[in-house]
């Protein structure tokens, strides 16, 4: 069995997953026999954007066709997401879906475009991201302890960083800081990227444009 052969073996649940949904979908089709799209929900740069490149393209190699990533930014994932379940069911349309898409926007959003569960059939779990906490080392804070007694001193002085409104970063910063620190969220790689550089540095941010 070649390379090619045990990817395809490995991808079996993605072919399955995509075609069993798919009405016009011919059991004798080698897939893929066309380009495949992969849909990203989020800013190019960003780890779901590099995560998709990185599989696509040696997933491109492997089987011998495309895989195009497009980015469809906006509503906290739910843009992206929504354009793949609405598109034909033939598996030539992919999502990469995170946390933010599938289990927390339908818990934020009042009225969801799409179903989470009946608008997408699972196809694979690509990885696990882990959140951490960091501080910038001029803070006199080495330890959560330390960083927790800090902020407890000095209450609305410190900012923390999030990749956006609503975001599993955002989330976890709530419940770790509030109400003594404010949310700063960060509008696109750049400021993605800006905010690491300075976060929970006090009044250092970008100040928050919104009214959270």
């Amino acid at each position: 069995m070649g390379r090619r052969d045990r990817l395809l073996a490995a991808l079996g649940s993605v072919v399955m997953a995509c075609a069993l949904v798919g009405a016009t979908a011919k059991a004798d089709d080698r897939y893929p026999s066309k380009p495949v799209r992969m849909i990203v929900s989020f800013s190019a740069g960003g780890p779901t954007d590099t995560v998709a490149r990185v599989m696509g393209a040696k997933m491109g190699d492997l089987l011998g066709q495309q895989f195009v990533v497009e980015n469809r930014v906006g509503a906290g994932g739910n843009i992206g997401a929504d354009q793949v379940a609405k598109s034909p069911p033939d598996g030539y349309t992919l999502l990469m879906a995170t946390v933010s898409t599938h289990a927390i926007n339908p818990g934020l959003y009042k009225n969801m475009p799409y179903d989470p569960v009946r608008d997408f059939a699972p196809v694979a779990q690509i990885g696990v991201t882990p959140t951490l906490l960091g501080v910038h080392p001029s803070l006199p804070a080495t330890d959560v302890k330390s960083l927790v007694a800090l902020v407890k001193e000095n209450p609305g002085k410190f900012t923390y960083g999030s990749s956006g409104l609503g975001s599993i970063l955002h989330l976890c910063g709530e419940q770790f800081s509030r109400p003594r620190c404010r949310h700063n969220r960060a509008r696109s790689g750049r400021w993605a990227r800006a905010w690491r550089r300075a976060c929970a540095r006090c009044r250092s941010c970008r100040p928050c444009r919104s009214k959270d």
